[in-house]
């Protein structure tokens, strides 16, 4: 049986910021709107009686900040597979090359294309046949299969080149991505109440959070695919 030091050794910094922060966030947003209905229960986060700010306080709101995060995170994980249902190309003819909002080939740098193309067709030498005309992408049914891929090849990346550097790039991008879906949410909730300042305010940072996670995502693909090439024990 596990014990409490396993459980705890197995959370990550994902887990502590890019889920917990959000959720947090989340939380806050909450006791803003809805100032009255929180006040007893969180009397600390609306200021109403910082005095009784306690441990057991601390504890609760951070369990649900955690709670909180894992939903935020899970929605938007969904709806990110939801966009990319919604704008794949499947009724495009067979050899014209798969553009979905997230291609998972347009954050491979140009020079090391064909490169990238050769160890993924030698990973699942299935994909040979689904290359497009150029040779340097891939049908539509192909650019599926290389979704389906990514987390094999990631892992293979994390065990030969370390896992650092993509842990932080994926936690900046759990973040900004968690961020941005509370500024969604806030919207929404600024809009119902009619908070002018706090509708303007999450109006601007949804494209910011938006953009950063968008940017750190393709940083990390980038990243993979030039660190995939570089893997001795490939085949090309």
């Amino acid at each position: 049986m596990a014990s409490a030091t396993d459980y705890i050794q197995s959370f990550d910094r994902y887990e502590v910021v890019a889920v917990t922060l959000p959720g947090a966030a989340l939380l806050l947003a909450f006791g803003y709107f809805y100032h009255d209905a929180l006040a007893s229960r969180f009397a600390w986060i609306s200021g109403s009686d910082a005095t009784r700010a306690s441990l057991e306080a601390l504890g609760m709101f951070a369990v649900a900040a955690f709670v909180a995060g894992h939903v935020i995170q899970a929605v938007a994980h969904y709806a990110e597979k939801a966009m990319d249902r919604r704008f794949a190309p499947s009724s495009l003819p067979s050899g014209t090359r798969a553009r979905t909002w997230s291609d998972p080939l347009d954050d491979v740098p140009a020079n090391l294309r064909l490169d990238v193309v050769g160890v993924l067709c030698a990973v699942d030498p299935g994909l040979t046949a689904l290359r497009g005309p150029s040779e340097l992408d891939f049908t539509v049914a192909g650019a599926k299969k290389v979704h389906a891929l990514r987390p094999q090849l990631l892992a293979r990346v994390r065990a030969s080149t370390g896992a650092q550097f993509f842990e932080t790039l994926k936690v900046n991008a759990g973040v900004n991505r968690g961020l941005f879906a509370v500024s969604a949410i806030v919207f929404v909730l600024a809009c119902i109440a009619g908070d002018i300042v706090a509708m303007a305010l999450s109006f601007v940072l949804m494209p910011l959070f938006f953009r950063r996670y968008r940017d750190y995502e393709r940083e990390r693909n980038a990243e993979m695919w030039i660190a995939l090439v570089g893997i001795p024990d490939l085949k090309r």
